[in-house]
């Protein structure tokens, strides 16, 4: 299965990379959260080519959300590149809890409504910046943490969306709708600059 990759740059040996990664395909489960949702057969599938889709960057350090499809999409990528793994609450998705299972339009003008009134808690039980606060603290104290190594982080649409679209010229809105699972956005750490982006 192949992936479109676009914004590859020459690669450079003294670069440090962080990886956000989107977690793969999961199994809708009505009858439970979303955070206990597993991957499906395909989301196995396209995570072990993601995991090596991204081999190149040498991911030596994964830090995952809570969320089991986050974790397993981890060790997928984990077992690949012979990574660790750690996992960190702060990098899960905008909270959410409070919501059944949603019509993907109901669920896609709830999302709308949350980036078009960040200050405000206009869907679930999060605003889109408290969730942005959150997920670049968090992502800042891993990478204070870690300053020698490339580190791949598996998170989740929203909270990608609104820490990417402070690095890009995009509104948060587009880069989510624009976020397969998996999605791999390859970030020089100096910088931030945008590398390469992997879509399955």
């Amino acid at each position: 299965m192949s992936a479109k990759s676009v914004g590859l740059l020459s690669e450079d040996s003294h670069m440090k990379y962080l990886l956000l990664v989107r977690h793969s395909i999961p199994i809708v489960s009505i009858g439970s959260k979303s955070t206990n949702w597993p991957l499906s057969a395909t989301g196995i599938e396209k995570a072990h080519d993601l995991a090596i889709r991204i081999s190149k960057y040498n991911p030596m350090l994964i830090f995952t959300s809570t969320e089991r499809k986050a974790i397993e999409t981890a060790k997928i990528i984990a077992e690949t590149n012979q990574s660790t793994i750690e996992v960190n609450s702060e990098l899960n998705e905008q909270k959410r809890d409070n919501l059944d299972v949603l019509s993907n339009d109901m669920f896609d003008e709830g999302i709308m409504k949350l980036f078009n009134s960040p200050k405000e808690v206009a869907f679930g039980m999060e605003s889109a910046n408290q969730a942005y606060e959150r997920i670049n603290s968090a992502i800042n104290g891993i990478e204070e943490g870690q300053i020698e190594k490339n580190i791949c982080i598996i998170t989740h649409g929203v909270v990608m969306a609104l820490y990417l679209s402070q690095y890009m010229n995009n509104r948060p809105y587009d880069i989510w709708s624009n976020l397969p699972m998996p999605s791999c956005f390859v970030l020089s750490r100096n910088n931030k600059e945008v590398i390469e982006i992997v879509r399955y």
